[in-house]
């Protein structure tokens, strides 16, 4: 009976997870209440409360699947590392660019929901990772200066990415973002090669 009890357990959280999502969509984020997600369900409001301490929980949650995905996207074989990190940062913007509204409240909230906050770590930590892996291969391939810290570009990497990120959203998406990852990825990059 356990087993029965948590899978309609999950499937409900899961309807308020994609009801919540498609009213931030439709109504905004700031616009939609957890009142009017739970009607969409049909379930009352404190349920919603039993599987999302918060609406900005649900935030978090679509950040981080939005990232796993885009983390997962396949690259170009035999590719330069230049090319390979340009091609990780335009594949993990791509929820920027598709969803910015719904990025732009998880950044408006991260500085004090703790969720999103524990969410972005995450994701920084599998970027730098990411990142750090390729310029390890990259050195073997000899196209990065042997007397470079990998482990400080790949956490300049992440904060090139994050920052500029950061800038398109506070200049309200005014820049390209891809043009501009680019370019200043290639900056970076141009600085270690050998």
């Amino acid at each position: 009976m356990t087993g029965l009890r948590d899978a309609k357990k999950a499937a409900l959280r899961q309807k308020l997870y994609s009801a919540a999502l498609a009213r931030f969509r439709t109504d905004g984020y700031e616009a939609s209440s957890v009142a009017d997600i739970c009607k969409d369900v049909g379930v009352a409001k404190g349920t919603f409360f039993n599987h999302f301490p918060s609406k900005a929980d649900v935030l978090a949650e679509w950040y981080d699947a939005a990232m796993q995905t885009s983390e997962a996207a396949s690259l170009a074989q035999n590719a330069s590392v230049t090319e390979t990190l340009i091609a990780r940062a335009v594949s993990a913007v791509s929820i920027a660019r598709t969803e910015p509204d719904l990025w732009l409240a998880k950044h408006v909230y991260a500085p004090v929901v703790r969720s999103i906050q524990t969410r972005e770590a995450a994701a920084d930590d599998r970027i730098r990772a990411l990142a750090l892996a390729s310029l390890m291969e990259a050195r073997e391939r000899d196209e990065v200066r042997a007397d470079v810290a990998l482990e400080d570009v790949a956490e300049l990497y992440v904060a090139c990415v994050t920052g500029t990120i950061r800038e398109w959203l506070n200049t309200g998406q005014r820049s390209d973002l891809d043009e501009t990852l680019t370019r200043r990825i290639s900056a970076l990059m141009a600085m270690i090669h050998s």
